[in-house]
């Protein structure tokens, strides 16, 4: 299960060096699923939003994981492993779209100048409409048999692939899924001063997430004579991190502006609604502008230290 310390949440694995890579990733595998069976009531009964964003954040963790280690996987378990937890982020997506906005919402709204908008009077409700709609969703999909099942299935996949010998130690296929997770974050970054930035933004945050994650599945392997390992990993994580934090506040702001464009059009003819639509697309797209220009300045100084750090981490693997 997860651990949090300090602002960062802390995922730990029960692996280490001495695993076979088939053993490690199915046990990276079954904590994750631990962690969302963990959740499944809480977004069922809807007791708080963090419930689907664990939930959730282990679902990204197993696609991740599922990417990185692929070579480990017998090829029919992992286009399993891919379709059922592809789906679930399908299922799953809106639904926290729409938490992370109503969040946001009364911050977008302060920021216009004069009276309240009388637009909101319709907007918050039914944005809350759709979000009990959308959840309502993925509970009869939770509690449906077919569901069930599928989650069985995993976890007979992960018993036969832990049972199974091969695939080399699991420090040796670490270091390689990190390497090649580095490579594409860094090709992704020469792309974001030239591409869409609503496109190239995104894709280079999970890019990021993915390097991150790799990391973080691999931090227990380092070797017992480099003490330092641990921190060199977490250094590199703690500068991901804070890449990732720009990078999602403008993925929010792509989605919200969509999100809400498609709440006020849906109304009609509503001029109260139409203008309040108008001024939080200027806001939104003033609040994207200032943090684009942030996210150059940050990136540029991410891939200054980036390739160092990412050297000394990989030497605690040997």
């Amino acid at each position: 299960m997860p651990s949090k310390t300090s602002n960062a949440t802390r995922w730990s694995y029960a692996i280490d060096a001495s695993m076979p890579a088939t053993r490690a990733v199915a046990t990276i595998l079954e904590t994750l699923l631990g962690v969302m069976v963990g959740n499944e009531q809480g977004v069922i009964q809807r007791r708080d939003q963090e419930s689907l964003h664990d939930y959730r954040v282990a679902l990204r963790r197993t696609r991740s994981a599922l990417s990185l280690f692929r070579g480990v996987l017998e090829p029919a378990m992992g286009r399993r492993g891919r379709k059922l937890f592809a789906d679930l982020g399908r299922r799953t997506s809106a639904a926290r779209d729409l938490d992370v906005l109503r969040l946001a919402l009364h911050g977008y709204v302060e920021d216009l100048t004069g009276a309240a908008p009388a637009g909101m009077a319709w907007l918050e409700p039914e944005i809350a409409r759709e979000t009990k709609r959308r959840y309502a969703a993925i509970r009869r999909w939770l509690e449906s048999k077919t569901y069930r099942r599928e989650i069985v299935t995993w976890r007979s996949d992960l018993a036969r692939l832990a049972a199974t010998a091969g695939a080399g130690p699991m420090a040796e296929g670490a270091a390689i899924a990190i390497r090649k997770a580095a490579l594409r974050v860094d090709r992704q970054i020469e792309r974001v001063a030239t591409d869409d930035p609503a496109v190239s933004i995104h894709r280079l945050r999970i890019r990021c997430k993915k390097l991150r994650y790799s990391l973080e599945f691999s931090r227990s392997l380092v070797r017992a004579d480099e003490p330092a390992g641990a921190e060199e990993i977490n250094r590199f994580i703690d500068s991901l991190e804070h890449l990732q934090d720009k990078l999602g506040s403008y993925q929010d702001l792509v989605v919200h502006q969509r999100r809400i464009g498609e709440f006020c059009s849906a109304r009609g003819s509503d001029t109260a609604l139409e203008a309040l639509g108008r001024r939080l697309m200027v806001n939104l797209d003033e609040r994207r502008q200032s943090l684009h220009e942030s996210i150059e300045a940050a990136v540029a100084d991410f891939r200054t230290g980036a390739q160092i750090q990412l050297e000394r981490a990989l030497e605690a693997f040997g």
